[in-house]
């Protein structure tokens, strides 16, 4: 604890007992709303180790059947721990989480492969390791004039 006087800074010594009452002060539920969040999410993310075999296999199944379509399994593999980053901070608490963090990646891999989606939460830099994607039909309302000029 530090006083200030006009000319310098003096040091005030405390007591313990008066020490050990301030930190049990700061340390009160309602001043560690924010912590536990911060202890939550890296307790979350700390844990993906438990998931690596499960998405070195899953990237074996996927490399093995859609490998001609898959730029490397380098970059299959990178998507798939971000996609595992993203399910772990998602999870809200229900239900159980391995499965809900399996069943994510899982997916969103898939649907990466066969619609051509690209990563989610990729702040306007979308990436993917699809060679060629194909993606979903979108229908758009054109007027009739604009669609005879493309009639044969």
């Amino acid at each position: 604890m530090q006083r200030e006087t006009a000319r310098a800074t003096v040091r005030v010594r405390l007591d313990p007992r008066r020490r050990h009452r301030q930190h049990r002060q700061v340390l009160q539920p309602d001043h560690l709303e924010g912590a536990n969040h911060v202890r939550k999410s890296i307790s979350n993310f700390s844990n993906w180790k438990k998931y690596e075999p499960y998405l070195r296999s899953l990237c074996n199944v996927i490399y093995a059947r859609y490998g001609w379509n898959i730029e490397s399994y380098e970059d299959l593999y990178q998507t798939a721990c971000y996609l595992l980053l993203i399910a772990l901070s998602d999870f809200d608490g229900r239900g159980d989480e391995a499965g809900y963090v399996k069943q994510y990646v899982r997916r969103k891999l898939f649907n990466m492969v066969k619609d051509g989606e690209n990563a989610p939460k990729h702040n306007n830099h979308p990436f993917s390791f699809v060679r060629h994607r194909n993606q979903k039909v979108r229908f758009v309302l054109c007027e009739e004039e604009s669609l005879e000029l493309y009639r044969f």
